[in-house]
């Protein structure tokens, strides 16, 4: 399904994980910037590979093709990090919406239970 998205599409994903250009350092200083003004420089294909494997386009660049700058902008890059975990996992609250399947509850979310094992790993020690 993800093959079959528009920019719009993966607009709407940015949006709902809380990852606004707007906010960004290359961004910041735009007055009256709105989300018609954001313009990210990849493909549906690119956003797609991306999302399944960071390191064949590698971070850094992908990153600066939609405007994000891992020292700069880090909380913005934390939320998407968070979002193409989730997307990747099939565990992606807005993918779910769209596609009408079941949400997967938070704590069972691959982040969560990472988390989760380390702070059973320390409890352990």
């Amino acid at each position: 399904n993800l093959a079959s998205w528009n920019m719009d599409d993966i607009i709407a994903w940015f949006n709902f994980y809380g990852v606004d250009f707007k906010l960004s350092d290359r961004n910041k200083d735009i007055e009256d910037m709105t989300d018609d003004d954001i313009k990210l420089d990849i493909t549906t294909e690119e956003f797609s590979q991306f999302v399944k494997s960071p390191k064949v386009i590698g971070v850094d660049i992908f990153l600066d093709k939609i405007g994000l700058d891992q020292d700069k902008d880090k909380e913005l890059c934390k939320k998407f990090s968070t979002g193409r975990t989730y997307l990747v996992n099939e565990e992606c609250d807005y993918y779910c919406n769209k596609y009408g399947y079941d949400l997967i509850p938070t704590e069972m979310k691959h982040k969560t239970k990472k988390k989760k094992k380390k702070k059973n790993a320390n409890v352990q020690d």
